[in-house]
């Protein structure tokens, strides 16, 4: 079947043209919405804050918003996707990705984080899709992930080299980080799986990961008692609405203008933004290690984008 060339009816050129470039600058913010949540966590656990309040933080915020699509998509079924579904997705995605995530930013430089993370999940995506057909990723897939484990690899030698910077624990970190990006790879597996709408996993995700708070507060280590307000509610709204909820909606509405390809090359440019955001906030400059590690990562995920293009 062959395109047409002519613009879409009542739809002119320049009006395609305007929707295509604030669809690109959607994108662009969302990436820097995602890279900048491990900065935002780091700061956080550096000073007023544990792992565990920054989640509480996070679904306390997220959750109280999405109660009301979560009762109004159907709370009978689970937004329509049934319990079993709904505990699976908040299981991978929720709580115990954030908690864990957020412990590899106590341990680890953000800088890490924002990039072993989110560059371990399409490998791990890739093993569960073939262990769930019972076949081997797509070719571009099996050429495009040794590149980026190659730069996960030299991002971790760059930081353990750094005893002054983040000490021994680095290499915990930095496995913790790649916990984190299975857990990740898991609820996006799923997700695709089942052809969950991005409305719907936020919602689920952030009300059934309300469960994890009164844990947190009953068992968990906590300083929520003696932080700042303002850091209470930095860090409430910018992981619970900004990235949770805005960030999640943002990236879809610019995946459903631009397609899957554009897409996939901005999501690449994730640790990009972690590395660039975390220099001026936290004063982590990455070494040469770091730097080279960063841009391995970054064209192995754009190689995988661009060869499954062609």
């Amino acid at each position: 079947m062959v395109e047409s060339s002519l613009p879409a009816a009542g739809r002119s050129p320049a009006s395609l043209a305007d929707s295509k470039n604030l669809a690109l600058a959607a994108l662009g913010f969302s990436v820097f919405i995602f890279g900048g949540q491990f900065v935002g966590v780091r700061m956080g656990v550096t000073s007023s804050f544990t792992a565990f309040d920054i989640a509480s933080l996070r679904f306390i915020f997220a959750g109280v918003i999405m109660l009301p699509v979560f009762i109004r998509l159907g709370w009978r079924d689970c937004c329509g996707l049934g319990w079993g579904k709904g505990i699976a997705l908040a299981a991978t995605g929720g709580a115990p990705m954030i908690v864990t995530s957020n412990i590899g930013l106590t341990l680890a430089p953000a800088l890490h984080g924002t990039c072993i993370q989110p560059g371990s999940v399409p490998i791990f995506t890739a093993l569960f899709a073939a262990m769930a057909m019972r076949a081997l990723p797509p070719r571009p897939v099996l050429l495009g992930l040794p590149v980026v484990f190659a730069g996960l690899v030299i991002l971790a030698l760059g930081g353990s080299a750094q005893p002054a910077q983040a000490g021994a624990s680095t290499l915990a970190g930095d496995i913790v980080f790649l916990g984190a990006g299975a857990l990740w790879a898991g609820m996006t597996f799923l997700g695709h799986r089942w052809r969950v709408q991005p409305l719907v996993a936020a919602a689920v995700i952030a009300v059934l990961s309300l469960a994890y708070v009164p844990v947190h507060l009953l068992f968990l280590p906590s300083k929520l008692g003696t932080a700042p307000v303002g850091m209470i509610l930095f860090q409430g709204f910018y992981q619970g609405v900004l990235v949770l909820i805005l960030g999640q909606l943002i990236w879809s509405w610019g995946l459903r203008r631009l397609g899957a390809e554009v897409t996939a090359r901005f999501s690449s440019l994730t640790p990009v933004a972690g590395f660039l955001l975390a220099i001026p906030v936290l004063g982590e400059w990455p070494t040469v290690l770091q730097w080279t590690g960063m841009l391995v990562v970054v064209l192995g995920l754009l190689g995988v984008s661009l060869l499954r293009r062609r």
